[in-house]
């Protein structure tokens, strides 16, 4: 997409070719001017003129500009920098902040900037819709995810989506996936596919040597049932066998970790091997600890330690639980029952799975709730008096 340039008078003011009187004009708003041309020169001036004056009385005619001049200019095509200023001093009422949001032309971090203040529920409904801005500037998830405006019904399918699309974002464009098999793992809608394609195409994070060290490919055997049950306690030694050049110094992971930007961890938690989802599952940042779930290679054993785990956040475990891949092991639907943690809908939803055997373990345990315990009783004395009936 070609960037909108500043206007000829905008771009005199900024080259410093524009005489300081005619400067003074505009920036007190004397000079009638069409609103993307004066909003671009008011920008310029508010953020570079070399006249403290001047500066001064160009962000407060941004701040008192008429509401319809609002509107066309944050509904306009603006550049960049001007949106950035305008955004930062224009007072924009809902109306304009709704239009704001909606104009294709307003860069990645001013949405990102409106998600992060904004506090109307439409408003941001209207930003996570783009499917498209959310898969090139992921701060915009972030801020999305982090506001607490946006109801948690709409964070869910965020989240959903986010996680779908990105990981089959970089999939595609490591090779890993065709846009065939992505579309037969899942049911994917044919427009997100079509973004999600276009989107792999651009080249945002680039093989970044810190990735490149720690996707080398792994063996295919499982991983041992010590290390599975310490894989969400701490991300320490593994157990893997074979010869000290091929195993990985997990302190070196985690000093390349910290200096990974948010794309490059998302990148390494979908590609990465064993040692690099044991450690990225305990990031801080939820969207990049979700994409470990969307790993290829992450294995059942993973899977179950996730679910088992007390230390996970539940919406770790409702991703596990919606994935129908991860719903075919009966181990880790008996791992999210039995995890205090797991949502009690969806346990008991669950409990309807499970085994006569771990059903009477289940309504002795301690460890689940009472609700959860005392429903797996029901369930053996229905099933019970059901088998003397048919006798």
């Amino acid at each position: 997409m070609t960037e909108i340039q500043l206007p000829t008078r905008a771009q005199d003011i900024l080259d410093g070719k524009m005489p300081e009187k005619m400067r003074s004009g505009i920036a007190t708003g004397a000079l009638p001017m069409p609103p993307i041309d004066l909003v671009s020169c008011l920008a310029v001036i508010a953020a570079k003129d070399s006249n403290p004056e001047l500066r001064s009385k160009a962000q407060a005619t941004l701040a008192e500009l008429p509401p319809d001049m609002r509107e066309a200019a944050v509904g306009g095509e603006l550049a960049p920098p001007v949106f950035r200023v305008a955004f930062k001093f224009m007072q924009l009422e809902k109306q304009q902040r709704q239009t704001l949001a909606l104009n294709g032309a307003t860069p990645d971090d001013v949405i990102t900037m409106l998600a992060t203040t904004e506090n109307d529920a439409a408003i941001l409904e209207i930003i996570s819709e783009n499917q498209t801005r959310m898969l090139r500037h992921i701060p915009l998830v972030e801020a999305l995810l982090d506001n607490p405006s946006l109801g948690p019904a709409a964070k869910a399918r965020l989240e959903e989506f986010f996680a779908r699309a990105y990981s089959g974002k970089v999939l595609l464009q490591q090779g890993l996936k065709t846009k065939e098999e992505l579309s037969e793992e899942d049911d994917w809608d044919a427009d997100l596919l079509e973004a999600v394609e276009e989107s792999a195409r651009e080249d945002t994070d680039g093989d970044d040597q810190e990735i490149k060290e720690f996707l080398a490919p792994e063996e295919e055997e499982e991983i041992d049932e010590e290390l599975a049950a310490e894989l969400l306690e701490q991300a320490a030694k593994t157990e893997d066998e074979g010869t000290d050049e091929d195993e990985i110094d997990m302190s070196n992971l985690r000093k390349a970790v910290q200096k990974m930007k948010v794309p490059q961890k998302i990148k390494l938690a979908i590609m990465g091997n064993k040692e690099a989802r044991s450690l990225l599952i305990l990031d801080g940042n939820k969207v990049v600890s979700s994409m470990v779930l969307k790993n290829p290679r992450i294995s059942e054993k993973e899977i179950v330690a996730i679910s088992s785990s007390k230390s996970v956040r539940e919406d770790m475990l409702r991703s596990i639980a919606r994935d129908r891949k991860f719903m075919k092991s009966y181990s880790v639907k008996l791992a999210l029952v039995e995890n205090a943690k797991t949502p009690p809908s969806m346990a008991l939803n669950l409990l309807t799975q499970l085994r006569d055997n771990d059903l009477k373990r289940i309504s002795r345990s301690k460890s689940v709730s009472n609700n959860i315990s005392t429903q797996a009783k029901r369930m053996l004395v229905r099933k019970a008096g059901q088998n003397k009936k048919k006798k």
